[in-house]
């Protein structure tokens, strides 16, 4: 059995841990679960120096195993809840490589669009006209081009125009985008665009 000293020792090395992981996903990303690592860790802490005992230990394991499990257990629901509604695979050539992403794809009586909240490179790839090819049921899509915004300098009625018909194609599905969010946030790198196929 661990003596007091090294259960301390263990405590403050799994609350600095927490508390260094939640800073930097705070700093990258936000969302709820990476400021309450930031708590976790912070209060671990602060309990391990001001009133040290054995239960240190197995309440600082099971609160960072709880925390872990609620990272892994909401991405997994969102994920899974995402891939039920139909969903095309995307890929563009960038200057690192092929990108490939799994997207929503949405219609109006004019054309057919895709909602990427994308890395910054792929974004940039887009943008430019990069290469692209869209499998839809297994099958590559035929179009003739593409266009590309960036959903944060498109007008406010064509933006909620693309929402509306995410809601009214996919229905409660979309919920699962801000649990995504507000739970686990959004990469700092992340540059969401429409791309409409023509």
């Amino acid at each position: 059995m661990l003596n007091q000293t090294w259960t301390n020792r263990i405590t403050i090395a799994i609350g600095v841990t927490l508390l260094l992981l939640g800073i930097a996903l705070v700093y990258e990303r936000g969302g709820i679960l990476a400021w309450t690592g930031v708590v976790l860790g912070a209060g671990l802490l602060f309990k391990a120096w001001l009133r040290p005992s054995r239960m240190d230990l197995p309440v600082s394991i099971s609160l960072s195993s709880l925390w872990l499990l609620a990272w892994v257990g909401i991405f997994y629901y969102v994920i899974s809840t995402w891939e039920t509604g139909e969903v095309v695979e995307l890929t563009v050539a960038t200057s690192t490589g092929a990108h490939t992403a799994r997207v929503w794809i949405l219609e109006d009586p004019d054309s057919l669009m895709l909602y990427y909240d994308a890395p910054a490179h792929a974004a940039q790839a887009l943008i430019q006209g990069a290469p692209l090819t869209v499998i839809r049921g297994g099958q590559p899509m035929s179009f003739e081009g593409y266009e590309v915004k960036q959903a944060d300098e498109m007008p406010e009625d064509e933006i909620t125009q693309i929402f509306t018909l995410m809601s009214e194609k996919y229905g409660d599905k979309v919920n699962a985008a801000d649990i995504f969010y507000g739970f686990l946030g959004r990469a700092r790198d992340r540059v969401a665009v429409v791309i409409e196929l023509r």
